[in-house]
C-alpha cells in the first residue's frame, strides 16, 4: 500500500480528443460516403427548402446532443478566455464544422442538408462549453452541486471519472432521451415485463446474468466513491437504479424487462451484504464483475437457436446510424470501458499516458475477439464499431484522469 499522500501525473491535453470527435462527427454526417454527385439545385434553394421539412423530436435532440461533447472539449481548451470567450469559440467552431458538413451533404443522394441541423449543432456546441461554468463554484448552482457532492462523494479528478461512469450507465439505459406519455408508448415500454410474466419461457437468463453482473460492478464502484456514512449508501444506490429503470418506460424505444427487474433486485441485495467490504476487496470484485458482465453480454446467444447468424461488419457505425437506439448501443459499450479505466487508475494512479495507449491496444484486441466470435452465435451481430468505441472510451477516460490524486490510505492494492 502506498503511503504517498498525493501521487500526480501531468494531465494529457484534450486536443487529440477534440480532433478525433470532430472526425467522428464528419463520418456520421457524411455516411455512407459514397454516390457523390452535384446537387440538383443550388445550396441556397436546398437550405431554404429544409425549413419547411418536418423534423422528428428524436432527430432534433440528437443533433443537439452529438455536438455537446465537441463544445465541452473546445470550451475546456479555451476556458482561459472566460465564460463568454469559451462559449463563443465552441459555438462558432460547431457552426463552422456543421455548415461545412451540411454543404457536403448536398452532394450525397442519401443525405439532406438542413439549416435547422446547423443551428442545433451550434447550440449544442455552445451548451457543451457552458456546462463546466454552470457547475463551477462561481455560480449558485455550481456551489450547491459542489457542496452536495463533497458531502457524499470523494473529491478529485479520479472520483469525477467514477461519477461519469454512473452517468454513462444511466444514459445508456435512457437514450435516446425522448419521452412520450402516449398510451401506446407506455404499453410498449412495459410489454416485455408483461409478456415474460405470462410466458416464463421468454425469460432470457443470459440477459439477466449480464445485467446482474453490470449492476454489481457499478455498485462497488459507486461504493468506492461514497464518503457519507456507509449505512446511507444502499438506499441511495437502490433509488438511483430503480429510478433509471422506471424512467425507461416513457422513453421512446426503451423497455423494462423482467430480466432487468430481477437482476437489479438480486444485485442490490448482494450490495447490501457487501457494504462494509474494504477498498481492496471492492476493487477486485468490481474488476471481476465488469469483465464477467462484458463477456456474458458478448457471448450470450439469442433464445431462438434458429435465429440468423451475421457476418462480422467492418462498416463503422452503420447499425447505430440506422436506428434510434444507436446512441444507447454506443453508450452501453462506452460505460464499461470508462469504468475499466477508472479501476485501472485506482490501481495505478501515477501511470502516464503511454501505458494507457499501450493498454488501449490490448483493449481493442480484447473487444475484437468477442465481437468476432458473435458471428458464430445465433441472433448476434459483431462489428468493428464496438471495438473502436471500447478503445477510445478507455483512452479518453485514462487521459482525462491523468491528473487524479489518491488520498493516503485509499490505495486499492
Amino acid at each position: 500500500m502506498s503511503s504517498n499522500p498525493a501521487a500526480r501525473v501531468r494531465p494529457a491535453g484534450p486536443a487529440w480528443l477534440t480532433l478525433g470527435y470532430a472526425a467522428l462527427l464528419a463520418y456520421g454526417t457524411l455516411y455512407p460516403l459514397s454516390g457523390w454527385r452535384p446537387p440538383p439545385v443550388d445550396l441556397a434553394t436546398l437550405f431554404a427548402a429544409s425549413l419547411h421539412m418536418p423534423a422528428a423530436r428524436a432527430d432534433l435532440l440528437t443533433n443537439l446532443l452529438v455536438y455537446l461533447p465537441l463544445g465541452l472539449l473546445i470550451g475546456l481548451r479555451r476556458r482561459e478566455r472566460g465564460r463568454g470567450g469559451a462559449i463563443a469559440a465552441a459555438a462558432l467552431a460547431g457552426l463552422a464544422l456543421s455548415t461545412v458538413l451540411e454543404c457536403l451533404q448536398a452532394f450525397l443522394p442519401e443525405r439532406t442538408p438542413s439549416l435547422l441541423d446547423i443551428g442545433l449543432n451550434g447550440l449544442g456546441a455552445g451548451t457543451g462549453a457552458l456546462l463546466p461554468f454552470l457547475v463551477s463554484g462561481d455560480t449558485r448552482l455550481g456551489h450547491e452541486l459542489a457542496r452536495w457532492r463533497h458531502e457524499r462523494f470523494r473529491d478529485g479528478a479520479l472520483a469525477d471519472l467514477g461519477l461519469v461512469v454512473l452517468a454513462l450507465w444511466a444514459l445508456a439505459h435512457l437514450s435516446p432521451l425522448v419521452p412520450s406519455i402516449d398510451l401506446g408508448n407506455l404499453r410498449s415500454g412495459l410489454s416485455p415485463l408483461w409478456h415474460t410474466l405470462h410466458a416464463p419461457a421468454r425469460f432470457d437468463p443470459g440477459v439477466a446474468l449480464a445485467y446482474l453482473l453490470a449492476i454489481l460492478a457499478l455498485g462497488w464502484i459507486a461504493r468506492d466513491l461514497w464518503r457519507a456514512p456507509p449505512r446511507q449508501f444502499p438506499p441511495v444506490f437502490a433509488v438511483f437504479v430503480a429510478g433509471v429503470q422506471a424512467l425507461k418506460v416513457p422513453v421512446m424505444t426503451r423497455q423494462l424487462s423482467l430480466e432487468a427487474v430481477l437482476a437489479a433486485a438480486l444485485a442490490l441485495a448482494a450490495l447490501l451484504l457487501t457494504t462494509h467490504w474494504r477498498a481492496p476487496l471492492r476493487w477486485r470484485a468490481s474488476v471481476a464483475a465488469l469483465i464477467a458482465a462484458y463477456a456474458v453480454e458478448q457471448l450470450r446467444p439469442a433464445l431462438d437457436p434458429d435465429a440468423p447468424r451475421h457476418v462480422f461488419s467492418w462498416e463503422l457505425f452503420a447499425p447505430q446510424m440506422r436506428s434510434l437506439d444507436g446512441l444507447a448501443d454506443i453508450l452501453a459499450v462506452a460505460w464499461m470501458f470508462v469504468a475499466a479505466a477508472y479501476l485501472a487508475r485506482r490501481r495505478w494512479p501515477a501511470a502516464g499516458l503511454w501505458p494507457g495507449v499501450l493498454a488501449a491496444g490490448g483493449i481493442a484486441a480484447f473487444a475484437f475477439a468477442f465481437e468476432w466470435s458473435q458471428q458464430y452465435l445465433p441472433g448476434r451481430y459483431g462489428e468493428v464499431s464496438d471495438v473502436l468505441v471500447a478503445a477510445l472510451a478507455w483512452l479518453a477516460a485514462w487521459s482525462a484522469s491523468g491528473a487524479s490524486t489518491r488520498p493516503a490510505g485509499e490505495a486499492a492494492r
